[in-house]
């Protein structure tokens, strides 16, 4: 019998193949990830295979309760998903965050824990990152970072298996990343 992770999986990409025909030909349109008026950007970055921009990827964020002392072990967590977003033809992609209209279940004033999947109709990953809320109206990767510094970037090739994120201090790593 197919444990609960094959479940998920086989039902994500059954939903990236039903979908996949979705999405929108304008070009995009100029996004501040840097400075005072990045609004409500939270993360941004591109999506790769081997090197190349995945136009149409999929990139799905999921906000975890700050607190989740009170589900039992093996009892199921109260995530939230946030709008699809779908990558353009040089595979960027931004993910918009309002903290004003979040539960405070998810978002308690200071952070919030985030997974992230990304998904072609081939391939699929995920990736969990934290984001903080700095002077009370920008992301940023860390609660040391300024309003002036840029919000996190995380950049994804899934021909590769690896993920570059840079911090918004300016510090960048390459990790592996697994592909399913």
């Amino acid at each position: 019998m197919p444990g609960p992770r094959r479940f998920f999986l086989a039902a994500l990409l059954v939903s990236v193949l039903v979908v996949g025909g979705c999405g929108s030909d304008a070009p995009p349109t100029p996004v501040a990830t840097a400075g005072p008026d990045t609004g409500t950007v939270a993360l941004h970055g591109v999506v790769s295979m081997d090197g190349k921009p995945v136009r149409g990827a999929f990139v799905v964020a999921t906000l975890w309760p700050e607190d989740t002392s009170d589900v039992p072990e093996g009892g199921v967590v109260d995530t939230l998903d946030l709008p699809t977003v779908t990558t353009g033809d040089d595979g960027a992609y931004v993910v918009r965050i309002d903290p004003d209209r979040l539960a405070s279940r998810y978002f308690g004033g200071d952070y919030l824990n985030v997974d992230l999947r990304f998904s072609t109709t081939t391939s699929m990953s995920s990736w969990s990152t934290t984001v903080d809320l700095v002077d009370d109206r920008v992301w940023r990767s860390t609660d040391r970072a300024r309003v002036g510094d840029p919000v996190l970037r995380l950049d994804v090739d899934l021909g590769r298996r690896t993920i570059t994120t840079e911090d918004s201090l300016g510090e960048k790593e390459k990790s592996d990343l697994p592909v399913y």
